[in-house]
């Protein structure tokens, strides 16, 4: 029984969209930068595939075995899957960026507290510089390979700060 049909990017298997099985079917095969593959009983991994948002989520297809590989979910937004591997791999200084990104937004959010006017005290003002200069050089003391913002520890907030 035919349940869809797939498209994956040619290079990378991933899988892009699922369509069910109505209307004039596409080719199989590679079509430009793109693979169609027909979805039928016998390559359909499981009958939970049969969700094509958890399908298109979880799977890539293998172009060098000709079957559905469960991959489970990315460690993030820039991960692909290394079939020679069989692993998730990612450009981390893609990841650093986020970090960056969000160590600015931390900074921004207290940029009041370091103004003249600002309603604390000599310690706290203290407190807060040290915060600050601590999120300046955080993404230098990064180490590992973090797959997100997320895997990091990141610095304490001042207690003033709430």
């Amino acid at each position: 029984m035919t349940h869809g049909y797939v498209t994956a990017d040619a290079t990378t298997g991933r899988i892009l969209s699922i369509r069910y099985a109505t209307g004039t079917p596409p080719t199989d095969g590679v079509v430009g930068d793109y693979r169609n593959i027909t979805l039928t009983d016998s390559n359909l991994p499981n009958q939970q595939c049969l969700d094509f948002d958890h399908f298109i989520m979880n799977y890539y297809y293998n172009s060098t075995t000709s079957a559905f590989v469960n991959t489970g979910l990315p460690a993030n937004e820039h991960a692909s899957w290394d079939f020679t591997n069989s692993t998730w791999t990612w450009d981390a200084s893609k990841v650093l960026k986020e970090i960056r990104a969000k160590r600015n937004s931390l900074l921004t959010v207290t940029d009041y507290a370091v103004l003249p006017d600002a309603p604390f005290t000599d310690a706290e003002v203290t407190e807060i510089k040290t915060y600050r200069q601590t999120l300046r050089d955080f993404p230098s003391t990064v180490t590992g390979n973090p797959a997100t913002t997320s895997d990091v520890t990141w610095p304490t907030v001042p207690t003033c700060l709430g």
